[in-house]
């Protein structure tokens, strides 16, 4: 797809939906021209944000050739306040330029702010000749028919291009928003024209929006108009919309409500509203009015009907009470129950959520509500889930609560078991009470509760106004609102308090050192007063006191290395842990697409056995005798086939059948099974009985009626009927009467797998559908690697089958397995699948669904013989079982290049410490044995004893020496930045022998990333935060794409957090980094800086000007885990040199008032040297260095990169 053409569609809609197009309504006056403006403005902000000048172009052409009276526009970038494009018109001559127009006397000018992610990027300004708002003044409005034309026609327009295309991805994606914005199109078609194909369906039906399927017959009772959509010339295709004029009026009351409605809210314009503490749901503000979710929904309402409400703020059984009394008018937030529903009237739902299980963590084995029979259950007093859980788990005892903090209370006080409450209350409280110790278990059997306004029964007038109302409520409106509260949910939640006990056992080893220490050195501080010089020489040259030393030294060692086996297994149980829960968010999205597909399909089947022609078509098919021969030949079976392939569009060119009350098959789109039993009949008889009874049915995996030859896994080709599923649906007539069963069969490889590819985790994650013989149903997502390895075949017109079973090591290895594929066993994930679908004593289907079953500790082997973990689940009504699995190496990614760093950084601190331990032991006995002997020569034994001190120094010095070359191996070679750049120069000088300052450049995607960052302190623990800074550097390159700057910052950020168990405010220690990240890609006109609390100084030889970053640092304590960082985006010009700083410079101190050195002065220096190559420019600048220091000590790290293209 021509990806600049579907940007410009992007772009048009917004102009072809607005006043300003040709034929619409337009506003009078300057309303309308700065209206045009605003919606200019808005158009262009994404393309200007990517400095896109000719995308820019593309979008404001539109508008300028459809609107004349335009005689020049400007776009001006705030940045470098410079015009990125200029339009002017003389007559019918037009031009594009970057200069401002020089003719712009005498016209009137409107300006609108250009603002993209709530920053100013620039201004558009329009202008007009002074006397056009005055010509205007005299157009009327059009009417409404005149105004449903002009929709058809602009359709027609802005679509041309995709009709022309065939493209129904693009004619989708230029048609979505513009639908969206307009309500009043309630039906739309649009066909091409010379095969008289429909490209596309969409209607509008109780507030949802519906793609591909027929438009109702209610729909197609509305108003029609229709347009050509031509293109160079030729007509392509043809618009059709159904349409109902929009409101055109400025009261605040929608117009569906009747006059009956209107006056209801005249004399009862207040209405009294309770309000329970239930955050983020429902809660009373500090002014009184409304908050939260619910609170949003109320005031949208109240914006719709011109109602007030009156807010009574109490706990939900009080609340309950008074609204059964009369006294509250509206429950806003509300689940649902068959006994409220006799003193109450319910809305439509407006919102779900789903509800979780959350235990104490460590105490609770309970992991599902068959865990907790016999045992305690808190829930809110009065809640609507109380009675649902009593109907189906009554041996569960409920014990009712004040509210959700006295539910979590009592389970950490063990009162309960456990308190089933929505994800999002329980998490907010966690949240805002630091509640630890909590865990949460996904639970899938009960569905996501709906929320519902709740009204009394005696004022049914209210209850239809707030239905309408909420039912009037657009796609746009409700996306804001979700993306408002809908967030993320920290996946920690559901692992309560791992980290605290995790913490508190290394709290313990860390007392046990510390322990250790003070030991020791009161032991170096007491005993040369207890004992006189002549008996502490004794001791400490005796053997014991060796043993002493060597016993405290392996103690000490012990325990170091115990905290690092501790801070390992902690980060290993957290990213197991994180796994466990990002897999069972993934299958239980899963779940809920796959239901919600299939419903949709069983839905859009249900309409077409409604289908008054289909209906007439089977009245005849079933008047002809149910013989093989007589079916082939006649007419009704020739118009079914060609029923079907009229709405091929809708119905897919898939295989049917229609069969009679006598389970013959007397339609069907293959002559061979046509007056025959279907094979439906034969193999699941209680299915199609159901859809007889006029039950929508999802016919699992069957046998087919066709053998072909297929191939397990590319190997052993076998001659087989292979497996196949259906749906079956009834054909009724218009008395409702079921006539025969319709059924389409289900091609696994089409949408069905595209629903199990969208679910997965991470790079390597996949999800799949296997049925009972453990044969994977949908398309895996190798097939490349599956080709390789011998798994599939190349022969792509063969069917292939891949059998979940274990080949019993590594294909992608290239381990070749010797057991043919029938003699391998099935994978664990398959093998339980295939367990819990042939075990009928399982009493655990509740909603179709089994009990997850799940391996995130061990791992397992998959059909590639890849070690993965997976989540699992069987549904009984579909006979599939559902897996999603990741690999092991991916999930432990983290963990693998933390427990590098820190074998590294630990045995070299071990090492260092031992052998200056064992070095001093030996001077030191050696030291005291001359002593004895040597009395009277103690001057020159003194002078002999400096000179073997000196050498241990100069030994611990080689060993900080050889730190230092291993801190040293891990920069980058300058090559990459010499091939990148005209010149360079970096300066990198530790204050010790190691530092806390580090750089790294290199390739990442297509372009160059040149990072310089200042971690925490300097010298070994500097070093030891570089280790982990490039370590989180190097895992978030491998995952984030190439160019996403900020995202890359922020995940470093993230990964040092974590590391360091400083996310969420956890850990004991406070370390970070500063840093400073450049990306740029070769012979690109502009460079991407992200700072966190870095700048980067740009030399144009007239001034040195400074890009600060975000003024956050990454990986401290008090960062937010999800902290963005700014990119900003520098244009690249000839004479511009860069350079990026640690402090280390600019706050060393120096000169003659003993001041810091300063940003000033740096500044000054580098346009003084301006003209200097860069390795003349690294000289000057070390020189000023030294010079501004002289005999002050340094007092940090100094390290500067600069470059030049």
């Amino acid at each position: 797809m021509n990806l600049r053409f579907v940007h410009l569609f992007l772009a048009l809609f917004v102009f072809i939906a607005s006043p300003n197009w040709v034929g619409a309504a337009e506003p009078i006056g300057n309303a309308r021209e700065q209206a045009v403006a605003e919606e200019m403005a808005s158009a262009v902000k994404r393309a200007l944000f990517d400095l896109n000048t000719e995308q820019v172009k593309d979008i404001v052409a539109f508008t300028l050739k459809s609107n004349k009276a335009i005689k020049a526009l400007t776009i001006i970038d705030s940045y470098s306040k410079e015009a990125v494009l200029s339009f002017s018109r003389a007559g019918s001559v037009e031009s594009y330029d970057k200069i401002l127009p020089k003719n712009l006397q005498g016209l009137t000018a409107y300006t609108a702010p250009i603002v993209f992610n709530e920053e100013k990027i620039g201004d558009l300004n329009i202008y007009y000749e002074a006397i056009f708002a005055a010509d205007v003044k005299s157009n009327p409005p059009p009417d409404n028919g005149k105004a449903g034309q002009d929709l058809a026609r602009k359709i027609a327009a802005f679509t041309n291009r995709a009709i022309y295309n065939l493209d129904e991805d693009q004619l989708l994606a230029v048609l979505e928003n513009f639908l969206e914005e307009h309500p009043e199109i309630k039906g739309l078609v649009v066909t091409e024209t010379i095969d008289q194909e429909i490209l596309l369906t969409y209607f509008r039906q109780n507030n949802q929006v519906v793609y591909g399927e027929t438009i109702p017959n209610d729909i197609q009772a509305f108003s029609s108009f229709a347009a050509d959509s031509i293109f160079e010339g030729s007509t392509i295709g043809t618009v059709q919309i159904y349409y109902v004029p929009a409101s055109t009026g400025s009261s605040a009351q929608i117009d569906i409500l009747t006059a009956e409605e209107r006056a209801w809210i005249k004399n009862n314009p207040v209405m009294t509203v309770g309000v329970e503490e239930w955050f983020p749901f429902i809660r009373t503000n500090g002014n009184g009015t409304t908050g939260g979710i619910s609170g949003d929904f109320i005031t949208l309402v109240l914006k719709k009907t011109g109602l007030k409400i009156k807010v009574i703020s109490d706990e939900w059984s009080t609340l309950l009470a008074d609204f059964k009394d009369g006294k509250i008018d509206l429950l806003p937030a509300t689940y649902y129950t068959d006994k409220r529903a006799t003193y109450g009237l319910y809305s439509n739902p407006y919102f779900t959520a789903k509800e979780f299980l959350y235990v104490k963590q460590g105490t609770s084995s309970a992991r599902s509500f068959a865990d907790l029979k016999g045992k305690k259950l808190a829930i809110v007093t009065g809640f609507g889930t109380i009675p649902k859980i009593r109907e189906k788990f009554p041996d569960i005892e409920i014990v009712e609560t004040k509210n959700q903090l006295a539910s979590l209370y009592a389970v950490l006080n063990e009162d309960v078991e456990a308190t089933f409450e929505s994800q999002f209350v329980i998490e907010e409280l966690i949240r805002t009470e630091l509640i630890t110790g909590i865990q949460g278990i996904a639970q899938n059997i009960f569905k996501a509760s709906s929320l519902f306004f709740f009204s009394h029964r005696e004022k049914p007038l209210l209850q239809s106004i707030l239905t309408k109302a909420l039912d009037s409520i657009t796609e746009t409106e409700k996306r804001q609102l979700m993306n408002k509260w809908v967030k993320a949910q920290d996946s920690a939640a559901s692992r309560g308090g791992v980290q605290t006990q995790e913490e508190a056992g290394i709290s313990w080893m860390i007392v046990g050192v510390i322990l250790v220490f003070v030991v020791m050195l009161l032991s170096a501080l007491l005993l040369p007063r207890i004992l006189s010089d002549e008996k502490l020489a004794n001791h400490f040259g005796s053997t014991r006191f060796r043993m002493i030393a060597m016993i405290a030294t392996s103690l000490m060692v012990v325990l170091v290395a115990g905290l690092v086996w501790r801070a390992l297994e902690q980060n290993k149980s957290t990213a197991l842990a994180s796994t466990a829960d990002d897999l069972d968010v993934v299958i239980h999205g899963t779940m809920d697409r796959l239901d919600s597909w299939i419903q949709s399909r069983q839905n859009f089947l249900l309409r077409l056995g409604r289908d008054p022609e289909l209906v007439a078509i089977t009245k005849r098919l079933l008047a002809v005798p149910a013989v093989p021969e007589i079916l082939k030949g006649s007419l009704p079976l020739a118009d079914a086939r060609a029923f079907f392939k009229k709405n091929e569009a809708e119905f897919g060119k898939i295989g049917f059948f229609i069969i009679d009350k006598d389970t013959i098959s007397v339609g069907s789109g293959r002559d061979a099974n046509l007056g025959t039993k279907n094979l439906i009949a034969e193999q699941k008889p209680y299915l199609l009985s159901n859809a007889f009874q006029g039950q929508a049915v999802f016919i699992p995996p069957i046998r087919s009626d066709v053998s072909l030859t297929v191939q397990d896994n590319a190997s052993e080709p076998d001659i087989k009927k292979p497996l196949t599923m259906f749906f079956a649906v009834p054909i009724r007539d218009t008395n409702g009467l079921v006539l025969a069963v319709l059924t389409q069969r289900l091609k696994p490889e089409g949408r069905l797998s595209k629903i199990m590819q969208a679910g997965r985790l991470g790079q390597s994650g996949e999800s799949y559908l296997i049925d009972h013989e453990g044969v994977q149903v949908t398309e895996s997502r190798f097939k490349t690697d599956l080709i390789k390895i011998g798994l599939l075949s190349k022969d792509v017109s063969k069917q292939v089958r891949i059998q979940v079973r274990d080949p019993g090591g590594n294909m992608m290895d290239g381990f070749q397995p010797k057991k043919p594929m029938a003699e391998r066993s099935l994978t664990q994930m398959a093998a339980d699948l295939l367990r819990i679908s042939a075990d009928t004593s399982l009493d655990n289907f509740l909603n179709g669904y089994s009990d997850l079953g799940r391996n995130v500790d061990t791992g397992y082997r998959d059909y590639r013989g890849v070690q993965v973990f997976g989540t699992w689940v069987w549904n009984e009504r579909l006979g599939l079982g559902i897996a999603s699995e990741i690999d092991v190496d991916e999930a432990f990614s983290g963990y693998y290049s933390l427990r590098l760093s820190l074998l590294v950084i630990t045995g070299i601190t071990l090492l260092l410490t031992i052998s200056a331990l064992l070095v001093t032991l030996m001077l030191g006995e050696k030291a005291t044995l001359t002593m004895r002997k040597s009395r009277d020569e103690l001057e020159d034994r003194v002078i002999e004893r400096t000179q073997e001190l000196k050498a241990t120094n100069d030994l611990i010095t080689e060993s900080i020496q050889y730190a230092s070359r291993i801190q040293r191996s891990i920069l980058p070679d300058d090559g990459v930045l010499s091939a990148v750049t005209q010149e360079h120069f970096v300066i990198w000088e530790p204050r010790d022998v190691v530092g806390g300052d580090i750089y790294w450049h290199g390739a990442w995607g297509d372009g160059c990333l040149i990072i310089l960052g200042d971690c925490t302190g300097h010298g070994v623990p500097g070093a030891f935060m570089t280790l982990i800074s490039i370590g989180a550097l190097e895992r978030a390159m491998s995952e984030i794409e190439g160019g996403n700057v900020g995202e890359l910052v922020s995940r470093v950020h993230q990964y040092i957090q974590v590391s360091l168990s400083q996310h969420y405010g956890g850990g004991h220690s406070d370390d970070g980094i500063e840093l400073g990240a450049c990306y740029f890609v070769p012979e690109e006109p502009e460079m991407t800086f992200v700072g966190a609390r870095f700048e980067l100084m740009i030399n144009d030889g007239a001034e040195v000007t400074t890009i600060k970053g975000t003024k956050a640092g990454m990986g401290y304590r008090g960062i937010p885990y999800d902290q963005g960082y700014d990119e900003n985006t520098v244009s690249l010009k000839m004479g511009q040199t860069f350079y990026m700083t640690t402090d280390g410079l600019v706050d060393q101190v120096g000169g003659e008032r003993k001041r810091m050195y300063g940003k000033r002065r740096l500044k000054k220096l580098l346009l003084e040297i301006e003209q200097q190559s860069m390795n003349e420019q690294k000289k000057s600048v070390y020189r000023a260095l030294l010079d501004y220091q002289d005999l002050e000590k340094r007092r940090d790290d100094v390290s500067i990169i600069g470059f030049r293209f």
